[in-house]
């Protein structure tokens, strides 16, 4: 399912018009993107918690050139 059919879905079953529904989700997007850039975890019942973690490095080595990378 890709972003016009999932509004296309929500707009039908909200009763809303596909404007007003893809106003709501893009402004959802935005503000669940701006919480997890300033650092904080976003929690959606019946969905799950949303947050970014930070992973250590992963050294590489090129089998051609046994360089690290």
């Amino acid at each position: 399912m890709n972003n016009k059919e999932f509004i296309n879905e929500l707009s039908s079953r909200l009763g809303y018009s596909i404007q007003s529904t893809s106003k709501l989700v893009d402004t959802s997007v935005q503000i669940i993107s701006g919480e997890l850039c300033d650092g904080n975890t976003v929690s959606v019942q019946g969905f799950g918690n949303l947050e970014v973690k930070k992973k250590m490095e992963r050294v590489m080595v090129s089998p051609i050139t046994k360089k690290r990378m």
